[in-house]
């Protein structure tokens, strides 16, 4: 008797379970096959090893291909992650104040859609004097009406003013800083200060310093270019001796910042 005459199917795993299954009923392959047929029976049986060698190997190959694409795909997500957590943002001279913070108060961008990022807790501003907090949010509100706003403390010593701006889980590698004087008038001009960056709050990285009056008129906007080489999550505005006016107060109406935000 040969696997033909048993009826067995093709398929070797089909094949080796009907053998297995015949065997159990007769209780010996000498009871199913003579001498020649047993011959015939395992030249068939190691066809079939030999098939399912080939097809291992086949299907090992497509399973290697498979981990390769796989892997390409996930690289390329990785990257696409990466990329997408990056985002250039530059001034635009028509709109001075669509920068960083503009752009987190918009959710990225998306028209009608700002929310203040002070109120909404997305960012933090932190005065060396104490504010009321909703006109410490009028800083990052491009949409408020230019008021008078400043703080400092006249019996304060050593007599210095700053402005910490806390971008949160986000870091700015900054190339611009644009700021609005806070006052009206042109009295009181930020001047003798600088500009630096931190991770930590505490250590602090220079990346622009200035003596002479930053503004020349009441409520004028102005822009500085900022050289900075690693991304921070904190900024700082420090008024080191006093305005120009001699008078111990920092007075700024708005602030914004420009470069390649990560989150």
């Amino acid at each position: 008797m040969t696997l033909d005459q048993c009826n067995f199917c093709s398929s070797p795993g089909k094949t080796s379970q009907a053998l297995e299954q015949l065997i159990k009923q007769k209780g010996s392959p000498s009871q199913i096959f003579d001498g020649d047929s047993i011959e015939n029976v395992k030249e068939q049986c190691l066809q079939q090893i030999r098939t399912l060698d080939e097809e291992k190997q086949r299907l090992q190959l497509v399973l290697d291909n498979l981990n390769v694409a796989e892997n390409q795909q996930k690289e390329n997500t990785l990257k696409l992650s990466a990329s997408a957590s990056k985002i250039d943002i530059n001034c635009d001279q028509s709109k001075p104040f669509h920068g960083v913070l503009h752009w987190i108060a918009t959710n990225g961008g998306q028209p009608g859609s700002w929310k203040n990022p002070i109120i909404s807790s997305e960012i933090a501003f932190v005065t060396s004097h104490p504010k009321d907090a909703s006109l410490v949010a009028n800083l990052a509100d491009p949409q408020s009406t230019p008021k008078d706003f400043f703080w400092g403390d006249p019996h304060e010593q050593p007599n210095m003013q700053y402005l910490i701006i806390d971008l949160k889980e986000r870091s700015l590698l900054c190339n611009q800083l644009t700021l609005r004087h806070g006052f009206g008038e042109s009295i009181c001009f930020l001047q003798d200060w600088e500009f630096a960056g931190s991770n930590d709050a505490v250590f602090w990285t220079t990346l622009s310093s200035f003596n002479g009056p930053a503004f020349s008129e009441g409520f004028q906007e102005k822009s500085w270019p900022i050289q900075c080489n690693q991304p921070f999550r904190y900024f700082r505005i420090l008024q080191r001796q006093g305005n120009s006016s001699r008078t111990p107060y920092l007075c700024l109406n708005l602030c914004e910042l420009f470069g390649q935000l990560s989150m």
